[in-house]
């Protein structure tokens, strides 16, 4: 005994392929790319932005890894994933 007609199921299979498909599509390639950029890196990564633009995205709230060695000078790191949670922030 069948609960569901066959056309519906076969709407339904589609559907349920058509959604993973599409989910498929949407997940990041990472196989590529660096997780933690430098300045030069994260710029290019948010689309090419100059200094000053950047730094000002810095103080609107842009996360740095700040590695502080003993000598007194850093390295700084920025995460891929809070460049893109940053422009998803600003997106209208």
């Amino acid at each position: 005994m069948n609960l569901l007609s066959a056309d519906f199921e076969t709407t339904l299979n589609s559907k349920v392929v058509e959604i993973v498909a599409n989910a498929i599509e949407r997940l990041p390639t990472t196989s590529n790319q660096q997780r933690y950029l430098n300045k030069k890196q994260a710029k290019a990564y948010i689309g090419g932005i100059d200094d000053r633009d950047f730094d000002e995205c810095v103080s609107m709230g842009l996360k740095q890894i700040v590695i502080k060695r003993p000598s007194g000078s850093a390295t700084i790191r920025y995460d891929a994933r809070d460049l893109d949670e940053f422009m998803a922030k600003y997106k209208i």
